[in-house]
């Protein structure tokens, strides 16, 4: 899956299971959108990834995802005041390695993955239906999947970056992955924390 449709699934995955975990809509999106940083393992070997390899053989970070699932369940029996937050983090790193593997059985099929993408956009619409916040929250996600898909676009369709070829794709992602990390901290912190 491309950086859109794993943020817009971990929004997804903190909407639903915050309730059920018993922790804030907001520390959990924010932890949620933070694990698909783990991308940045792309940057080691981004010469052996044409943009629809699989990662779990060319990524180092992707390659131990049993022992990182491992390690982040071990951490929420130590730490016990975050262990509900930390279980959280296991659901979505455990979710974006699932979309990496969708994406990989499916060959990273452009129309696929704008079908999810899309599908992500009417569920969290739908599970914001009655947030007073409601509409800041649905241009916040529609900016997200356009602005992101926008700079992918540009990147292949008018430089002619391949990923394969050049660190910037990667670069790019990462960098775009923490903006809208801190967009959304600025926008939705709760005014009491």
């Amino acid at each position: 899956m491309y950086l859109a449709g794993h943020l817009l699934a971990s929004i997804t995955l903190a909407k639903i299971a915050h309730k059920p975990l018993k922790v804030g809509f907001f520390p959990l999106a924010i932890a949620a959108m933070a694990v698909n940083l783990i991308d940045a393992d792309h940057l080691v070997y981004y010469y052996r990834d044409s943009g629809v390899g699989n990662s779990f053989l060319l990524h180092p970070l992707h390659q131990t995802w049993a022992f990182l699932g491992l390690a982040v369940c071990m951490l929420a029996l130590v730490l016990k005041t975050w262990q509900n937050l930390i279980f959280g983090i296991f659901f979505a790193l455990m979710l974006h390695y699932g979309l990496d593997l969708l994406g990989n059985l499916v060959n990273y099929n452009l129309e696929f993955v704008l079908g999810f993408e899309v599908l992500c956009l009417v569920v969290l619409m739908l599970l914001f239906r009655n947030d007073e916040q409601r509409l800041k929250y649905y241009i916040f996600f529609v900016s997200l999947w356009l602005i992101c898909n926008a700079v992918l676009g540009f990147q292949t369709m008018i430089l002619h970056w391949q990923p394969n070829e050049t660190r910037a794709v990667y670069l790019t992602s990462v960098i775009l992955n923490v903006i809208v990390i801190a967009i959304f901290w600025i926008l939705f912190k709760p005014k009491n924390e």
